[in-house]
């Protein structure tokens, strides 16, 4: 449908504010994931590592698995029907981790959470409907901002409640979730015209394995999925681990990690925000990509090597440009694309990235086992592992730029 210039500033108000709620429902629970283990398992911190990375990769599974499908969905069906299921699916989740007694039923909410997990990618789609390829990265941008700003609050608000009890913090996320169910529900309106919708839904576009091809004819689209490949396996074995990481390496409890967590958060808001925008008009998008990959990586090597809180403050501050890299990513990614095939693409970019969260787990929790089990244990060797990935990253960037010259890249901003 066409927005006027009111509708649309109203619109993409509603959208921010959804994904502001979301993500602070989501990132109140990552404190207390780790006591919530250990409450049920009776196990040292060190004896879960790797029950943390498994859990982590079955969300990455059933989100790989259903994510194409999410994406087709969203071009025959719109955009707000399944934005509410997806918040829905989270309530749901959330009650239900409240309760489980047992490590079957937490594996069981696990794989519940990565098949409605997608509200990001709903979002970015939204988003794509109702601007200009022109408008794109600062809307994505600010979309990051609240992203941010929900885990400025959230893990905060979720230290605080996990201290008083451990299963407190999920009520209170599946409380916030249905506030925002019934937000979007009287508020946000289609942005997807019936005439712009698919027929039908094909197994092909459902098929998790035409992430590999579905967009075979569009290169750029092929040369950033390895980036963003390989930069959420950097991120992966920083959110995995971080906790963890943190208990081990520094003795800290779940409301220490959730102020932490609220720092970094307030930095991600004021790059998102607002710097990013003015730095990709100043810049170009592919150099400040490639400079948030290297913000990425020094991040990781600093909070591998931090042994005091003031190591670890310098390394957010540091690492702070690495929240350009997911919009970037979406926002180049969107402008390669034609408009009937932006749930399509995202679907697709999101199914690369439920890869890194099944094989980015695995891999770090086994590299932080491992070093942390040795004779001389090395806690921070997966925070090192993780800019290894990142480094990996920057490097492709720069090696398929050198290897198109000469070639028209219209559709990025360079």
């Amino acid at each position: 449908m066409t927005f006027s210039v009111s509708q649309k500033t109203a619109a993409m108000r509603f959208i921010y504010v959804l994904v502001f709620i979301d993500m602070m429902s989501i990132g109140m629970i990552v404190p207390v994931v780790q006591p919530l283990l250990q409450s049920i398992t009776g196990e040292p911190v060190d004896n879960i590592i790797m029950l943390n990375g498994y859990l982590l990769a079955l969300y990455g599974v059933t989100s790989f698995l259903f994510a194409p499908l999410m994406g087709a969905l969203l071009d025959r069906f719109g955009r707000r029907p399944l934005l509410l299921l997806s918040m829905l699916g989270l309530a749901i989740d959330h009650v239900f981790l409240a309760n489980v007694t047992s490590l079957f039923w937490v594996f069981v909410a696990r794989a519940f959470a990565g098949i409605c997990g997608e509200s990001y990618v709903v979002s970015m789609a939204y988003l794509a409907d109702i601007t200009d390829a022109d408008e794109r990265t600062m809307s994505y941008g600010r979309l990051g901002m609240m992203w941010a700003l929900g885990f400025i609050l959230g893990p905060a608000i979720g230290g605080l409640l996990g201290d008083v009890d451990v299963r407190l913090p999920f009520y209170f996320a599946a409380v916030l979730c249905l506030v925002n169910l019934v937000y979007g529900y009287f508020v946000v309106p289609e942005s997807l015209p019936r005439e712009q919708r698919n027929a039908r839904v094909t197994w092909s576009q459902a098929n998790p394995l035409a992430v590999f091809t579905g967009f075979v004819h569009v290169l750029v689209v092929w040369r950033l999925a390895v980036v963003v490949f390989l930069s959420g396996l950097a991120f992966q074995a920083l959110i995995t681990n971080w906790n963890l990481f943190l208990q081990h390496q520094m003795h800290w409890g779940a409301k220490e990690i959730g102020l932490l967590l609220m720092f970094v958060g307030l930095m991600g808001a004021a790059v998102q925000g607002g710097l990013m925008d003015v730095l990709a008009k100043r810049f170009g998008e592919r150099r400040l990509l490639m400079v948030g990959l290297m913000s990425q990586a020094a991040e990781m090597f600093l909070i591998g090597s931090a042994s005091t809180l003031f190591v670890l403050l310098v390394a957010t501050v540091v690492g702070a440009l690495m929240n350009v890299v997911h919009p970037l990513m979406s926002s180049m990614v969107s402008q390669a694309v034609n408009d009937d095939e932006q749930g399509a693409v995202q679907g697709a970019i999101a199914g690369i990235e439920s890869l890194t969260v099944i094989i980015g787990p695995l891999a770090s929790a086994w590299v932080f086992d491992y070093f942390t089990h040795t004779q001389t244990p090395w806690a921070g060797a997966v925070m090192h592992y993780g800019g290894v990935m990142a480094l990996l990253g920057l490097l492709c960037l720069w090696f398929f730029k050198s290897q198109s010259k000469g070639m028209v890249y219209s559709q990025i901003h360079k």
